[in-house]
């Protein structure tokens, strides 16, 4: 981490660290919606698998063997691949969600405030004669020779969530 972003960091401390409690809130009732719905699925799929293996042992034991290991198959990846679209569809929401939390904030009477909090890193991480200009979607852009920093509200709101992908990736697990 270059010395720039590890003071960008703790100057958005405050702010990364509610956003953090705000997604987690929302992590946790997404994922316990996500389980829920992904144990429906396996339980619809696991009936499916029982009916087709009761309509192999009529045909007969040698067919009911190739049958039913073809169908569990079949069931395991679908299964599989429920989950994972629900997987992705919860972490899409969140971070849908986190964004749209974040640029609100744009409306929020103390944004002024949050505004130049973020105008004053901009010129911590780029020097006094830095350009700071306000970001169409909230916070600000700043810019002085040949450097840059963007402190907009939806690249807080990512940074957020990116720091997140790990536990949100550990919340899969049984």
């Amino acid at each position: 981490m270059t010395e720039v972003s590890s003071r960008v960091a703790d100057a958005l401390g405050p702010v990364r660290a509610e956003l953090l409690a705000n997604a987690r809130r929302d992590a946790d009732r997404l994922v316990k919606q996500a389980r829920s719905d992904a144990a429906a699925t396996l339980a619809l799929a696991q009936m499916q698998a029982d009916d087709s293996r009761a309509e192999a042992r009529a045909r007969g034991e040698a067919d009911a063997e190739e049958i039913l290991g073809a169908e569990r198959g079949r069931a395991r990846r679908e299964a599989r691949s429920i989950v994972l679209n629900a997987q992705r569809e919860v972490e899409e929401d969140l971070r849908t969600r986190v964004r749209a939390a974040v640029v609100a904030l744009i409306d929020d009477i103390d944004y002024p405030n949050m505004r130049a909090v973020l105008d004053r890193r901009a010129r911590e991480l780029l020097g006094p004669d830095a350009t700071v200009l306000e970001h169409f979607s909230g916070g600000v852009v700043a810019q002085t020779r040949g450097h840059r920093a963007v402190l907009s509200l939806e690249a807080l709101a990512d940074y957020a969530v990116e720091r997140l992908d790990a536990r949100i990736a550990g919340l899969w697990e049984p």
